[in-house]
């Protein structure tokens, strides 16, 4: 099966399960019902399930804590103790326990989820909190919970 004639497999059956919602079923089932059905599909051997559109997650997760903008440098070797040496290059990545743990909830729970993260924050205005937080909002992450409490930028490590 290719990925053409997988995608309107998969969309025959998510027309199915929509028509299914709509009338009666004979399980039994309220018309209209807002109940989301799986939807399997074999490629190559491994299983993709497609989830319907759900109209409000399952479950809830709530994260309290911090946001922390991660330095990073990369060296040619572990430098010995007690010495320096000169990185090759240097990036920031979001960190801090409870913005990593929300992202990665929010991948492997997707859709089924809404993930929260509560905390504070410096500033909205901050180049490093604006990245931050918008890379959060990108991966599923809602962020209304965030206060900004004032300073000058996300804590570093």
């Amino acid at each position: 099966m290719d990925f053409g004639e997988l995608l309107a497999s998969v969309n025959a059956a998510e027309s199915l399960a929509t028509a299914s919602r709509a009338s009666p079923s004979q399980t039994g089932s309220p018309r209209g019902s807002t109940a989301s059905l799986p939807i399997v599909c074999a490629l190559d051997g491994m299983e993709l399930l497609a989830l319907t559109k759900r109209r409000k997650p399952v479950e809830r997760i709530l994260l309290c804590g911090n946001l922390v903008m991660d330095h990073l440098f990369d060296v040619a070797s572990y430098p010995e103790e007690d010495t320096g040496q000169r990185a090759l290059a240097a990036r920031k990545a979001l960190g801090g326990h409870a913005g990593t743990t929300a992202r990665v909830l929010a991948q492997l729970r997707g859709i089924r989820t809404h993930v929260s993260l509560m905390g504070t924050v410096p500033t909205l205005e901050d180049p490093d909190t604006a990245s931050a937080v918008s890379q959060l909002k990108s991966e599923g992450v809602d962020t209304a919970l965030l206060e900004e409490v004032g300073g000058h930028a996300l804590p570093a490590s």
